[in-house]
């Protein structure tokens, strides 16, 4: 479990697929995040509807998320705790790391 983390993306999305994200809160359930790829999408526009769909998943609870170009940082508020991982990637040319 982490206070905080970047996603970054790098490349551009050479075919249409989706990418899953796995955000498990330290007392509470997963939640699958799915986003949508179409080809021909950058780096940067895929970090913003990374950051979009996160947004909308933890809304209400004691988390930020804050998009930047190619990276997206999630913080948990007030030591709040989490874990994130990559569910699946169904697209080539994008590379998705957690750091």
């Amino acid at each position: 479990m982490v206070d905080s983390m970047k996603i970054v993306c790098d490349g551009k999305v050479k075919s249409d697929g989706v990418t899953t994200l796995i955000f498990t809160p330290s007392a509470g359930e997963a939640k699958h995040i799915r986003v949508t790829l179409q080809k021909g999408m950058k780096d940067r526009d895929v970090c913003r509807d990374l950051a979009k769909e996160l947004s909308v998943a933890l809304s209400g609870a004691p988390y930020s998320v804050d998009p930047s170009g190619d990276k997206v940082k999630v913080k948990g508020k007030k030591d709040a705790k989490f874990s994130l991982t990559i569910g699946s990637q169904t697209s080539t040319g994008l590379t998705i790391l957690l750091k």
